[in-house]
């Protein structure tokens, strides 16, 4: 049953968007739904994800989905757990200058539901491999100039709370780990906490509003094999 599911989302993906993924932080114009415009990350607009002035999920009737479909098997794939803790900014911490807010990611608003989520993502185009009653999963996503092969929604009792992206690499590489930080500072300014540590390495931003970001490199046992994992989380 989860394979025919899964067939039938794939060619509905490849029919509705001839094979394309619509990205962020990368520089085209062509995002699903926000004619031109970054929606709901870092610009502190108030869009909803593809709206045009219509909220997503409203004024159709997608046939019913069923409660869960599990991500296809793959050797490499990263444990994609909800983000252990909310980072909290130092006490007395402000920010400084006119940092952007952070209101969601990939044209989805924090607080968005997952129903609502899956609609926009399968329509928009996105590659969703799977998901639960709290996260959805996504494929080869674009975001920071970079395409992760994986990628997580993470939802809690108040609809989308965060989001990760991650990429491993059977090499120690810190390319994409520098030059995602390095893009992250030009925006948001110097981190607000770093970390290091024997196996790993580690940034936290907030911007000008509750939200947050952190970037992390280490290493990770998948498959019997060792591995180095990026990832990049947005949260509120």
């Amino acid at each position: 049953q989860h394979l025919s599911i899964r067939l039938e989302r794939n060619m509905f993906l490849r029919d509705s968007n001839n094979g394309h993924r619509p990205g962020i932080g990368n520089g085209n114009n062509n995002r699903p739904g926000n004619n031109g415009h970054r929606p709901g990350i870092g610009n502190g607009n108030n869009h909803r994800p593809g709206n045009n002035g219509h909220r997503p999920g409203i004024g159709h009737h997608p046939a019913p989905r069923p409660p869960h479909v599990a991500p296809p098997h793959r050797p490499y794939r990263p444990v994609m757990a909800r983000p252990h803790h909310r980072p909290m900014p130092p006490r007395g911490w402000r920010p400084a200058g006119r940092i952007p807010v952070i209101r969601g990611i990939l044209g989805l608003t924090f607080g968005s539901a997952i129903n609502i989520s899956l609609d926009y993502l399968l329509s928009s185009g996105y590659n969703v491999d799977g998901y639960t009653n709290d996260i959805v999963y996504l494929r080869n996503v674009s975001a920071m100039n970079y395409v992760w092969t994986d990628g997580a929604l993470y939802y809690g009792t108040h609809g989308l709370d965060a989001s990760s992206f991650y990429y491993s690499t059977p090499r120690y590489d810190l390319a994409r780990y520098n030059n995602v930080y390095n893009s992250l500072v030009a925006t948001y300014g110097m981190p607000v906490s770093v970390s290091n540590t024997p196996g790993s390495i580690g940034a936290t931003w907030f911007g000008g509003n509750n939200g947050y970001i952190t970037l992390s490199f280490g290493s990770n046992t998948m498959n019997g094999r060792l591995r180095y994992l990026t990832t990049l989380t947005y949260g509120l």
